[in-house]
């Protein structure tokens, strides 16, 4: 198993904002985008150019809308695993090949643009260092702006339980226990964690309602 303090201290230095929320009471969510492949194409080609006007909440909703978008599929996590196994052992080469593959499937995956980033920095790939790193800036704090998470009501908004989980590992929390929610027709996770930073436990609401759009279905990675 990775070392959180590794994972933790990699992306302390490349999140320049905080992922701590404090509680907003007058939160408004944003609007839901358009989830529609041609939306997701145009949206993707303007943040491969690292465009100034780069919409990340448009390219993650959008992305819902293509055929890649399956919030199902366990093996992402697994290769997220994988992948970071091998940043651990500095096999930087094992590591790219299989964030590439992540990416391959997922490219708006946290895992996936963490691993491309940490394992670019790793074999002196500044260029690709520094884009993934802006990817996954960009990608945090589309979340981070999507709510609070403190209640129900200013739940952040995710994709799928794989992207919950990495928002929650990549903002340095220690996941022990989730639990499935409805309200009305929303479907909640309450996630309860630990910030080994302070020794405090943390309890935040996520929105998945995006994952009820789609059927099962598990493709494999290359």
């Amino acid at each position: 198993m990775f070392r959180i303090v590794m994972l933790v201290s990699v992306t302390v230095g490349l999140l320049a904002c905080s992922h701590s929320p404090t509680q907003n009471t007058e939160f408004t969510p944003p609007p839901l985008h358009p989830n529609t492949a041609s939306a997701y194409e145009a949206e993707r080609a303007r943040v491969m150019t690292q465009a100034p006007n780069s919409d990340f909440t448009r390219l993650r909703h959008s992305f819902t809308g293509t055929d890649a978008y399956q919030p199902w599929d366990t093996t992402e996590h697994e290769a997220s695993i994988a992948m970071l196994n091998a940043q651990e052992d500095e096999d930087y080469t094992l590591c790219l090949r299989l964030a590439d593959a992540i990416l391959e499937r997922n490219f708006v995956s946290l895992y996936g643009h963490f691993g491309a980033y940490a394992c670019n920095q790793g074999l002196d790939h500044t260029d690709q260092a520094q884009f993934h790193g802006w990817m996954l800036k960009g990608l945090m704090d589309s979340i981070t702006a999507s709510g609070d998470g403190l209640s129900e009501d200013s739940a952040f908004i995710v994709l799928s339980g794989t992207e919950m989980r990495a928002f929650v590992r990549l903002s340095g929390l220690l996941m022990y226990r989730q639990e499935n929610v409805f309200s009305g027709p929303r479907q909640l996770e309450v996630v309860y964690a630990t910030d080994p930073a302070v020794n405090d436990d943390v309890v935040w609401y996520f929105d998945t309602s995006f994952a009820r759009q789609k059927s099962f279905a598990a493709p494999s990675l290359p």
